[in-house]
């Protein structure tokens, strides 16, 4: 059964690495162009010699080049796909037709208020858009009755067990390169156990910050004081409480009846391992990812935004 305050649409399904995309092709492609024109030029200032191989390093140069670009649109197409709140095929709701123009941020530092986009969907009295895949897991989630204390909620930064799984195979081997380089560099300048520890600690560090990443770590750990903030990717950043009805980031406040959390579904992970969540309002905008349905982070997020009795007055207190 579908909570009170929340509207389930078809989501678009968030599509991680179209930046990355984007900035390797380009990386690429800018390489293969510049090693075009030295080739070129160097060909030039010899007179022209040696046409079959400056036409074979030409044209594997151009087949580079071409790939890249390739690369590059896609990832450029995958991002402006991702940053689509409702999924472009699908009938949505008429009560959501004034978020039609809102946008997920590019970046995880968030973007500009859409106080507009929001407030006539908040007005109507929701709080919450859903992924239709979430209602049933919001359903077994007990509301807390009464006044609760302000928590801090901390994003996570999961990825799904094939990414990690992928992750892990290719950090051990470049962990293991670093490692020897520098053991080598500094095995002239400082006692050998102290080269050997400075590699043993760098390839610890590589490998365990790749594990780290698993949805199962991510919620184990997150109550762990430091280590928690640390493996979640939130050390030295601001801090973020919720309370009922409220979120506070550092001098950012959004507020249940005036601005919207938005929750979706990841593309081909499981919505056990990762979840997407924006909230929008006069505040501007922010995007975190928890560690799926089971984050007890994301668990602490629904039940103070859909606190049955909402006090936003108390974000600004001294009480937070």
């Amino acid at each position: 059964m579908k909570p009170d305050g929340v509207l389930v649409a078809p989501l678009q399904p968030g599509r991680p690495g179209g930046r990355r995309l984007a900035m390797g092709g380009s990386i690429i492609l800018a390489i293969a162009a510049g090693w075009s024109l030295l080739i070129y030029l160097a060909a030039v200032s010899e007179g022209g010699r040696g046409p079959v191989r400056l036409s074979s390093m030409l044209s594997c140069s151009g087949f580079i080049m071409a790939t890249a670009l390739v690369v590059l649109l896609v990832g450029v197409f995958r991002r402006r796909a991702e940053r689509r709140v409702f999924h472009p095929t699908r009938s949505n709701p008429a009560e959501a037709a004034s978020l039609r123009s809102l946008h997920w941020p590019a970046g995880k530092r968030g973007g500009p208020q859409a106080s507009f986009e929001v407030r006539e969907l908040a007005g109507q009295g929701l709080r919450c858009v859903l992924d239709a895949d979430l209602v049933g897991w919001v359903a077994e989630i007990p509301l807390p009755e009464g006044l609760i204390e302000p928590q801090e909620f901390m994003p996570g930064r999961p990825e799904g067990s094939i990414r990690t799984a992928f992750f892990v195979l290719l950090t051990i081997p470049v962990a293991l390169v670093c490692s020897v380089i520098l053991t080598v560099a500094a095995w002239g300048n400082v006692a050998p156990w102290v080269a050997l520890t400075l590699g043993a600690l760098l390839l610890a560090l590589m490998v365990g910050t790749t594990l780290t990443s698993h949805p199962k770590l991510q919620r184990r750990l997150a109550s762990v004081p430091i280590l928690g903030r640390l493996t979640r990717g939130e050390f030295g950043k601001k801090r973020c409480l919720v309370g009922p009805g409220w979120i506070r980031r550092g001098s950012q406040i959004w507020k249940a009846g005036e601005d919207v959390l938005i929750i979706r579904r990841r593309a081909w992970v499981s919505q056990h391992d990762v979840l997407e969540v924006m909230i929008a309002g006069g505040a501007g905008r922010v995007r975190w990812t928890v560690a799926g349905t089971p984050d007890p982070m994301l668990q602490r997020l629904w039940r103070c935004w859909m606190h049955p009795d909402p006090r936003p007055e108390f974000a600004s207190s001294d009480l937070s």
